[in-house]
């Protein structure tokens, strides 16, 4: 009888204090939820850079995504040592460099003066580089209608998420655009265009980046007479100047009125 009245004792108390917790758990209030916009940190963006005074305007602020298309020889890869020069010569600069080039055992040297950290064929995930570094990864020669699956999901998860969240720079080099992946097309934020000779290749770009095709015809007929000049379209918030001659030579598109 003893042991019941304890029993009982001891149940009576765990249920006191059953309802004390739940009781100080309803009462303990949420806090208010704002009611305009907050900025917070986002801890796998830390990195990230934006444009300073006087910076050199093809520094493009880390992470970026590239595409450079042009014709064999119109000098694609010098504009791509540039932009790697201008984040070389000054703190904070690349921490590896990898080279992905599309053809196996290639035997060019053009790229050995930027001392990459690996040359290599196959696509790469974006989870073989630390956050913690600043990576660029150069495309050079890329057959992309040749890729499998698996490698073109590899590449998309590359520009769409591990770019930005993990501090992956992109340099896509092609010679026509059409063949360049949607993904890459649309998670861009900085192309450099040579003047096609497919016109409706040249109008496809134009609409991408808010440009009527009697525009960025202008543009071209205008300001980039020479066939190795090339046009830089820069869409990354806070750049200097939305469009660039050969990189350095800022160029006004006079906006037309609709009426």
């Amino acid at each position: 009888m003893e042991n019941l009245w304890r029993e009982e004792s001891r149940q009576a108390k765990l249920a006191e204090r059953r309802e004390k917790y739940h009781k100080k758990k309803k009462d303990k209030k949420l806090p208010a939820a704002p009611r305009h916009i907050i900025g917070l940190p986002n801890p796998d963006k830390k990195l990230h850079e934006s444009y300073k005074k006087h910076q050199n305007p093809c520094r493009f602020p880390k992470p970026f995504k590239l595409v450079i298309s042009g014709r064999p020889n119109s000098g694609k890869s010098l504009m791509a040592l540039h932009v790697i020069a201008a984040h070389q010569a000054k703190r904070p600069r690349f921490d590896e460099i990898h080279i992905i080039h599309g053809c196996a055992d290639t035997h060019t040297s053009e790229w050995d003066k930027v001392e990459p950290t690996s040359v290599r064929q196959d696509i790469p995930s974006y989870e073989e580089y630390d956050p913690e570094k600043r990576t660029l990864l150069v495309f050079d020669d890329t057959d992309y209608t040749m890729l499998s699956g698996e490698e073109m999901t590899r590449l998309s998860e590359l520009v769409r998420f591990g770019s930005s969240h993990c501090n992956i720079c992109c340099i896509f080099l092609t010679q026509v655009f059409f063949r360049v992946p949607k993904c890459i097309k649309d998670c861009s934020n900085v192309f450099i265009i040579y003047r096609p000779v497919d016109l409706d290749e040249l109008h496809t770009l134009g609409r991408r980046v808010g440009l009527k095709k009697e525009q960025i015809n202008d543009l071209f007929n205008e300001h980039l007479p020479h066939w190795r000049d090339s046009l830089c379209i820069n869409l990354i918030p806070g750049a200097p100047h939305k469009f660039m001659k050969n990189l350095f030579e800022a160029i006004e598109l006079v906006e037309e009125d609709d009426e």
